[in-house]
């Protein structure tokens, strides 16, 4: 499998760069939430430990300097060995329906290899099994083998798991590429510049939202996004093409600090559990209008950024195995260019293409579950995009060194701690190798149970740095972009010197509608070569970019409520 760092060596800005760790928040530019584990030790500047707490601040009481391998308790030991392992292992006997077997030979010989079954229609015959195994790669268990009906231990668990989550509204189609977003509690300006900015580079893939249920989105915003679904209406009425959007409202009970429920996520900041997510399969003896029953989440509450990642891998199974998805914040990006347009597309087979009901796995026999496939399906590039590596790493940074030291302990992470920070909230890459991704992402919170709310991030950092992401099955190719070298330009860790002072925000000659404008001046973001940046991440850090976006809000409103017109009078 092939590892490679795109652009390194290369895009350094400014000479010496300022690392003033009040001013920047590390990758994902937010302190972490209440709650979550105890204090943790990191290191300061100075070389000396001190106690953090799981707010990122210093512990005044803890005087006492303290030994960092200290702090490293069973959990962390566990959720390290998992990393190396690539998950639990299973026994080569657990397999359903045809499956079984693993490679007994390897395992003998010390590979790290999960022993796979089959599951009919899940995703893994005695076949596919067994080559994933023969190559020795690793596999992370299926996020829905804890709801299953079987031990932890076992492949029965995944096996006797189901996917009960269904869109609210919008279909999936699977041959197509695809962007998901956690887009909850926003106002119509927040889906406008997202979706207007994708609609404007001719992007025609799906792109898949976890919203507010109905009864809460703010005005405007269900009509809006309806206005995207691939429906009969739009055949009909649809002006100038665009993403075709699908829209999951998701359930969630949340709890505030002191443990009681609470309305709302507060836009994902809080501790929650997903309702609807999973459930057991119907039983084969009963009435065939019998539905499956619902498996209650099987997690402890974690911050929605955490428990995203588990959206993220349910919608990933709707998607063949060698379409793109991009998994990318929704608040704070937008698009100049189609976000799949540089990533080299390889000759993929007519079937891979093919969006027939035949090849929708929404429409199956029982379109209220899927089963959760217990191996990837499929194998291709993944896509990592880091922040300015001369701003901050992440040992400078207090918010990301915390939560790699809160998650797995400073003996665990020390040795990366003067790498670049790799942003959790710009990934991309074929299904089966985002699948894998996200399955890896999902059982480091359930190895060290990380409640602080930003240890995705430490989550995403680790698995590349300690070896996690390698020789998984379903990855294939890890690339790793430095910031302003790839498909995604994380601007974040910029904010110290204006963007257009350092040649990233430039006026361009020609009007286009994907651009931002401001007094009649046509302007652009670039990435360091001089090209357009396809996606523009943490546009909000900039003043003057983030003027140009509220200005050109106007425009889209503007368009949305023209659109809107037009249908209208065509009913």
């Amino acid at each position: 499998r092939r590892r490679r760092r795109h652009g390194e060596g290369k895009g350094r800005i400014d000479g010496a760069a300022t690392r003033d760790e009040a001013s920047q928040g590390g990758g994902r530019n937010n302190a972490p939430g209440a709650g979550g584990a105890a204090a943790v030790a990191v290191e300061h500047r100075d070389g000396k430990m001190r106690r953090i707490d799981d707010d990122g601040n210093e512990n005044k009481a803890s005087a006492s300097l303290i030994d960092p391998n200290s702090v490293r308790d069973e959990k962390q030991e566990r959720a390290h060995a998992l990393v190396k392992a690539g998950g639990k292992k299973r026994p080569a006997e657990a397999g359903k329906g045809g499956g079984g077997g693993g490679d007994a030979a390897a395992a003998s010989a010390g590979e790290k290899t999960m022993k796979d079954g089959g599951n009919g229609g899940g995703g893994g015959g005695k076949e596919e099994a067994a080559a994933g195994n023969a190559a020795g790669r690793k596999v992370y268990p299926s996020p829905a083998e804890m709801a299953g009906g079987g031990d932890d231990d076992s492949a029965s668990a995944a096996a006797a798991s189901v996917v009960l989550l269904r869109p609210t509204f919008g279909s999936h189609r699977p041959g197509v590429d695809s962007i998901f977003a956690f887009a909850e509690g926003y106002e119509l300006k927040i889906y406008l510049t997202f979706l207007e900015s994708l609609r404007d580079t001719g992007y025609e893939g799906d792109v898949v939202l976890a919203v507010s249920s109905p009864s809460k989105l703010k005005e405007g915003v269900e009509e809006y996004l309806r206005s995207f679904t691939m429906d009969e209406e739009r055949e009909e009425g649809k002006e100038g093409g665009g993403p075709n959007v699908v829209i999951y409202a998701v359930d969630w009970t949340c709890y505030n600090n002191e443990g009681q429920v609470v309305p709302d996520t507060k836009e994902g900041a809080r501790k929650c559990k997903i309702n609807g997510l999973y459930g057991v399969p119907r039983d084969p003896n009963a009435a065939p209008d019998e539905p499956p029953r619902p498996a209650d989440d099987p997690r402890d509450p974690r911050p929605v950024a955490t428990a995203r990642y588990e959206l993220y891998w349910a919608w990933s199974l709707k998607y063949n195995p060698k379409r793109w998805i991009m998994l990318i914040d929704s608040r704070d990006a937008y698009f100049q260019e189609n976000p799949f347009s540089d990533m080299a597309k390889e000759d993929e087979d007519e079937d891979e293409d093919d969006d027939s009901p035949e090849a929708d796995p929404d429409d199956d026999d029982h379109d209220d579950e899927e089963e959760a496939p217990i191996t990837p399906r499929g194998g291709g590039e993944l896509h990592l995009f880091e922040e300015n590596a001369s701003e901050s790493t992440l040992g400078e940074s207090s918010f990301n060194r915390n939560w790699l030291v809160t998650a797995y302990g400073y003996g665990a992470v020390s040795s990366f701690l003067s790498k670049p920070i790799v942003c959790s909230g710009s990934t991309a890459g074929r299904q089966g190798a985002i699948e894998s991704y996200l399955r890896a992402m999902v059982a480091q919170f359930d190895e060290t149970e990380c409640k602080a709310k930003g240890c995705d991030q430490g989550f995403h950092n680790y698995l590349h740095y300690s070896g996690g992401l390698d020789n998984i099955r379903g990855v294939d190719a890890v690339t790793v972009h430095e910031q302003g070298r790839g498909a995604i330009n994380n601007l974040g860790l910029l904010r110290t010197k204006p963007l257009r002072a350092r040649g990233v925000l430039v006026d361009v000659d020609d009007d286009a509608k994907g651009r931002m404008t401001t007094t009649g001046t046509m302007s652009e973001v670039v990435n360091w070569d001089g090209r357009r940046s396809p996606v523009v991440h943490q546009f909000d850090r900039d003043d003057e970019l983030n003027k140009m976006v509220k200005q050109r809000r106007k425009r889209q409103m503007a368009d949305w409520t023209e659109r809107k017109g037009l249908t209208a009078k065509k009913k």
